[in-house]
């Protein structure tokens, strides 16, 4: 019996040294990301490139910071154990969607196609009209009982 105990314990501990390998591998990868994100960011931080910015592209940049930055921090409250949808990150990304949506939608309207209202009345006007007729001004006439 002491024999089995022991065996136990060297399975045990084998699975504890291969679980801390994990661990380890895992924590380097997280670093190792982290890494690239920040040489990813480092660029877009300086003062010079969002000053030469035009309107448009500083509230895309400002957008995508805080959505980055916001995405890291849900993911260091996931590192710590922390549900994040139940803290203010899960209400912070919602937000930031529901920015990005209005900044898509203020783009989309200024290309949206627009009437050319003179240009429509030209077309009814001519659809219109048969040749040999007179072109109607459409303007009020008035009689002589509208002089009052």
């Amino acid at each position: 019996m002491c024999e089995a105990a022991n065996e136990k314990e060297e399975v045990d501990a084998v699975k504890l040294q291969e679980d801390d390998n994990q661990v380890d591998r895992t924590v380097k990868d997280l670093e190792g990301k982290l890494d690239s994100i920040k040489q990813c960011l480092t660029p877009f931080c300086t003062a010079d490139l969002y000053n030469s910015l035009s309107i448009e592209d500083r509230v895309k940049h400002d957008l995508f910071f805080s959505f980055a930055l916001t995405s890291l921090y849900w993911i260091y409250l996931k590192t710590e154990g922390i549900d994040p949808k139940e803290n203010v990150a899960g209400s912070e990304i919602d937000r930031l969607k529901e920015y990005m949506g209005r900044a898509r939608s203020i783009k989309e309207r200024k290309t949206m196609p627009r009437l050319d209202k003179d240009a429509a009345k030209r077309f009814v006007r001519n659809g219109l009209w048969t040749p040999g007729q007179p072109i109607r001004n459409n303007k009020r006439k008035r009689f002589e009982e509208d002089d009052d």
